[in-house]
């Protein structure tokens, strides 16, 4: 067995197909490119590939993860190769790393993303994005409420929000940096962070980097292991 951890570079084109329909694609790139992905038990067996933290629909990313466990092993920049000549337009495989078949999932481990986010400047000044930020980035607090349907789940969105700058302005519009948290306790989101600065609705949105807990520990636990077989 060989627990794979595919990083993949996400287009605008494929952001508006949503992430939700990543692991579906991977499942019929793997299947077509005869990849030797291991299945669940039971009645209705499913390809092991498990996708990372959900991504927000129309972000593009250079970073979203998968992990795929093979029943062999393969030399990873195959395993690039295979998916990539089978992967639709706008989803590319970037590189592939061995990580531990016992380390925690790529959800368990996620905490935090960070988003290049591009507001119209409209009449706004950079003093008065400035302003804006710090009074966010200085409150204890921010209460905020989600509707989903009939339910309503409130929660503190201040926790969620990391770190937020003021990256740069190009042509008509501001570019904000965020690090946004992600974990058991909610992930944040752009468009959120957004609306509590009281600023116009992104122009583009896009996701440089997904941070995990953990990971030189997964990367020795492998190699501990790796030690094992071989004696």
């Amino acid at each position: 067995m060989q627990r794979l951890r595919v990083r993949f570079q996400l287009s605008a084109e494929a952001a508006k197909r949503g992430q939700q329909r990543l692991d579906r694609v991977l499942e019929e790139a793997a299947v077509r490119a005869a990849l030797p992905v291991a299945r669940s038990e039971g009645q209705r067996p499913r390809m092991r590939i498990e996708v990372g933290p959900p991504l927000p629909q129309d972000v593009s990313s250079d970073w979203e993860l998968a992990d795929i466990l093979l029943t062999e092993r393969l030399d990873t920049a195959n395993v690039v190769a295979r998916l990539n000549k089978w992967l639709p337009q706008g989803t590319e495989a970037v590189e592939a790393r061995e990580v531990a078949l016992q380390a925690p999932s790529i959800t368990a481990d996620a905490r935090w993303s960070e988003y290049d986010v591009e507001v119209p400047s409209g009449v706004l000044d950079p003093d008065n994005v400035e302003r804006r930020i710090e009074k966010l980035m200085a409150a204890d607090s921010l209460p905020w409420e989600q509707k989903k349907e009939k339910r309503v789940r409130t929660y503190d969105l201040r926790a969620l929000i990391l770190d937020l700058q003021l990256a740069g302005q190009k042509e008509e519009a501001f570019l904000i940096r965020m690090k946004l948290r992600n974990g058991p306790e909610g992930s944040g989101r752009p468009d959120q962070a957004l609306a509590a600065l009281d600023l116009p609705p992104a122009i583009r949105i896009h996701k440089r980097y997904q941070h995990l807990r953990d990971t030189q520990k997964a990367v020795a636990a492998y190699k501990r292991s790796a030690e094992r077989e071989r004696f």
